[in-house]
């Protein structure tokens, strides 16, 4: 039996096996608005009166029961050229009509609601199984239903319904995170939602807090740039975003109080043993000046990426596991050696005055202490590139 996969969630789609066959639908825009009605309305009659007010709100039409009949069969024969299951799932009952999901036919707003649902006040960031159930909703809502689409009154509803739906899920996994002190994964989680709602304010401060908990301020800067210029394109002053940034700045508006808070800070972290853990811009900054010293030295600088494999499908688990594999490099690293985070899986490392060989030896240092804490489920790997002076960097070779 063929797999038959439609997608309201963004832009309409529908695959076959994978391949596309939305055009085959597209045929008929009425009768797409039609399925779309039945599919957001599953498990419910809709009545030949109503379907026809939906469909033709400002018909003056003497019989548009007759249009509508000649609509779902013309519907019906173009569902069924895409499969013959897909057909079936529009049925006609006594009294009106209705939409059932048939064996082999899948619907992204049937399989968000069901997941949505069963989360929404009840998310608990250290169930792996619920943990599993948040990725696949974030996964299924790539957007807002039919964004792409005019949408009529009854659509628009529907809309922010599951939108909301989707909002209060992610506010509530971040709020968990947050009193966990999980900063990483409101950042991750944080950037996904912005993928679907970019516009959203609260997202946006969210996104800031966490950078700033996590010691990037120079990302939460750029972060409000970002958002404050989406906001100005669409003419909408997002005053919440504007008092964000004033708070952000409070901190710094007295010049003793910096000095003294600057000096110590540095301070406090002079003798610090081990790797400097910083954001990625930070990280930038330092290979430009560790780059820089090789026109008068002939040493060299490796660079590297460390990535866990194997917990995908769990994410708590695999957030657990790089905090180790930080933890571990930080401890492991000598004073002077740059870490960074690049991703949910990856940490990027900088080795000033080491060669490919001073790598591969540190690679294998860091995988047996982080086995010890982590023995099974994951896989720790490194990649390595080398640049010395006046001969660019080396081809990269698995550590």
């Amino acid at each position: 039996m063929s797999e038959i996969r439609l997608r309201l969630l963004g832009s309409f789609h529908v695959d076959v096996d994978g391949r596309p066959m939305t055009d085959v639908l597209a045929h008929s825009p009425k009768g797409l608005q039609l399925i779309q009605y039945l599919i957001l309305n599953r498990g419910r009659m809709e009545t030949t009166q109503a379907l026809t007010r939906a469909m033709w709100p400002d018909s003056d039409a003497t019989r548009p029961e007759s249009a509508l009949k000649t609509l779902i069969s013309r519907m019906r024969t173009l569902l069924a050229q895409v499969g013959s299951s897909l057909g079936a799932c529009l049925k006609t009952v006594r009294g009106g009509y209705i939409w059932e999901t048939q064996p082999g036919v899948t619907v992204d707003v049937e399989e968000f609601l069901t997941i949505a649902s069963s989360l929404h006040g009840r998310i608990d960031v250290e169930n792996d199984l619920q943990s599993h159930s948040f990725r696949q909703m974030m996964t299924l809502y790539t957007g807002r239903l039919l964004r792409d689409m005019d949408q009529p009154d009854w659509m628009q509803q529907r809309t922010d319904e599951l939108h909301q739906l989707y909002l209060n899920v992610v506010e509530e996994a971040l709020q968990k995170l947050q009193d966990a002190g999980r900063m990483q994964q409101m950042v991750s989680i944080c950037r996904e939602a912005l993928d679907a709602d970019p516009m959203n304010s609260t997202l946006n401060m969210r996104l800031m807090d966490a950078l700033v908990h996590s010691g990037r301020e120079s990302e939460a800067l750029q972060q409000y740039h970002h958002a404050s210029g989406l906001h100005a394109a669409a003419e909408d002053p997002a005053r919440a975003l504007e008092e964000y940034y004033s708070r952000m700045l409070q901190g710094s508006r007295d010049l003793h109080q910096a000095l003294d808070s600057l000096r110590d800070e540095l301070l406090q972290g002079a003798d610090a043993p081990g790797a400097l853990v910083c954001d990625r811009v930070v990280f930038g900054e330092l290979f430009r000046l560790e780059q820089r010293s090789l026109e008068r030295t002939e040493s060299s600088i490796t660079l590297g990426v460390a990535m866990l494999s194997g917990l995908e499908k769990s994410p708590w688990q695999l957030d657990a596991a790089m905090t180790g594999l930080i933890n571990v490099m930080v401890a492991k690293l000598r004073r002077g050696d740059v870490i960074t985070r690049l991703n949910a899986t990856q940490v990027a490392v900088l080795l000033p005055h080491a060669t490919h060989i001073d790598a591969v030896t540190v690679a294998d240092r860091l995988k047996r202490s982080f086995y010890l804490q982590f023995p099974a489920g994951c896989t720790l790997t490194f990649d390595f590139t080398t640049i010395s002076t006046g001969n660019g960097p080396w081809k990269p070779q698995q550590a």
